[in-house]
């Protein structure tokens, strides 16, 4: 038995398919199915159930998969202890960020990150907080930024910064005249929204006290996956909507004079990294946490009466 096999096996596994798993592998399919078949004699039971379209694993395969994640887990953190134990900070590190904080976090750290730690290969890819949690527990992704908390069994939170929701709005708004608004001044009718899946939305509709599926009397509704795209709304079709803070230093002199800030319990979203994989590569994670933070600590307003609205 080598842990070659235990690999393959968990890749198969994973992708439910053994030329998907040969092809992540980057090995030919009949290598890949030839070490399963000599895993399996020399374990003497049938790991898999080839007659199931796609691949499931025999009662007996599941319970020695299960040990398989265990022992891949341990031999890779025996390669981090090592690698602390000389003060290196090297290796990939595949990172899912949510595309509402990736366009405003991602220049804020990722050259001087870069520069400072040339030897980490941060591979990156936006995706919704779901399809996150997924790849964390596939073993796809090492980390997640995302906003929190998510509550979710077998993910750990490691919070880096709170930042505000503030208002954007027309200068043809009932709004616009206000040098601040409340909660209560919004109306969901009135505001651009964003796809469903996204967890801004679910949070912006906690801040509106209203429901996903009610609808608008407007005779156009339109619904967007970036944040950019609903502030150009509002540019050249009025209404308003809401951005999180760290959006500011990328809005022009014009549009700032659309943002209105909201009085006392501040609507706010915290954002952190999240991993499954506790005790590995804990060096690289510290290390990125510590750029986030003094990447957006500058841009921050510090409010005292933050009100962070969960994620649902």
């Amino acid at each position: 038995m080598t842990l070659v096999q235990l690999e393959y096996l968990l890749a198969i596994y994973r992708y439910k398919s053994f030329s998907k798993a040969a092809e992540k592998s980057f090995v030919t399919q009949p290598t890949l199915s030839m070490q399963i078949q000599n895993l399996e004699r020399e374990l003497e039971v049938v790991l898999l159930d080839r007659s199931k379209k796609p691949i499931q694993p025999t009662d007996i395969g599941l319970k020695i998969i299960h040990q398989a994640e265990k022992i891949i887990l341990e031999t890779d953190r025996l390669k981090e202890i090592q690698k602390e134990s000389i003060g290196d900070i090297s290796g990939e590190l595949r990172m899912g960020i949510i595309p509402t904080i990736s366009p405003y976090l991602l220049p804020l750290f990722v050259t001087n990150f870069t520069k400072k730690y040339p030897s980490v290969h941060l591979r990156t890819e936006e995706m919704v907080t779901a399809r996150i949690i997924e790849a964390l527990k596939n073993d796809e992704l090492d980390i997640g930024i995302v906003a929190t908390p998510l509550n979710e069994k077998g993910i750990l939170e490691i919070p880096v910064y709170e930042e505000a929701m503030l208002l954007y709005t027309s200068s043809d708004s009932r709004l616009y005249s206000k040098k601040k608004v409340e909660v209560n001044d919004l109306d969901l009718d009135e505001l651009w929204l964003l796809n469903q899946g996204h967890c801004f939305r679910s949070q912006i509709l906690q801040v509106c006290k209203a429901y996903a599926d009610r609808k608008s009397e407007s005779s156009f509704t339109f619904e967007s996956g970036s944040i950019d795209t609903l502030v150009k709304m509002v540019d050249v079709h009025g209404g308003m909507t809401l951005v999180p803070e760290l959006i500011l230093p990328y809005l022009h002199k014009e549009q700032l004079k659309n943002i209105r800030w909201f009085k006392n319990s501040v609507p706010a979203r915290q954002i952190s990294i999240i991993t499954r994989r506790v005790h590995l590569k804990s060096r690289q994670i510290d290390v990125l946490r510590s750029e986030l933070i003094k990447g957006v600590k500058p841009l921050l307003k510090q409010e005292n009466d933050l009100n962070l609205i969960p994620v649902q």
